[in-house]
């Protein structure tokens, strides 16, 4: 059956209250983006990843891949409620990289997503700001997801749909999430 891809491009500037550091130490917590998953109901460590087909995306040369396992609710007849979700098994696979995270997720259906987050410097161009959404605390760094997924012609436009709602806000989340542990961390010790 053909198969198809489809890449999702997300980024977020980084406030100058968080360091590039800051938000690296959260990616390499996997859970960090397990958790701002939309779908996800439960999760497990996997101990083992042998059992998993290798990658040429990941680098084996670098660090260890760790592996999830993931029940993510998803709608499959939509307006319906509970009634119209089917929860998904997904394995997902976490290699830490010095600027961020490389992962893969394979779900049911033969559908495979991968994505990249990383911090980076932000462009200097011109149209910073407008594309930064002029925010007044942003500093000179910036979170970014690159995520593709591939599976059948015919399930695209629905893996489309939902991939492109469960990811577009996660970079932003995730910020949010690290300044509020941050702020709680020095207000609480």
């Amino acid at each position: 059956m053909p198969r198809t891809n489809h890449t999702l491009s997300v980024s977020c500037p980084i406030p100058s209250t968080l360091t590039p550091t800051d938000i690296i130490a959260a990616l390499h917590n996997h859970t960090n983006l397990v958790t701002l998953q939309p779908l996800v109901v439960s999760y497990d460590e996997v101990t083992s990843t042998h059992e998993y087909e290798p990658d040429p995306y990941f680098d084996p040369s670098s660090s260890p891949i760790r592996a999830y396992e993931i029940v993510e609710s998803v709608i499959v007849i939509p307006g319906v409620g509970n009634w119209g979700r089917y929860p998904v098994k997904v394995i997902c696979q976490f290699q830490n990289t010095e600027d961020g995270v490389k992962s893969r997720a394979v779900a049911s259906a033969g559908v495979v997503l991968r994505a990249t987050y990383h911090v980076h410097r932000s462009p200097s161009s011109s149209d910073d700001n407008e594309i930064r959404g002029y925010l007044d605390n942003a500093s000179e760094w910036t979170l970014t997801e690159e995520a593709t997924v591939e599976c059948s012609n015919w399930l695209m436009p629905f893996v489309k749909q939902s991939m492109e709602g469960a990811h577009k806000d996660i970079c932003q989340h995730l910020l949010n999430k690290i300044h509020v542990q941050l702020t709680d961390k020095v207000r609480y010790g």
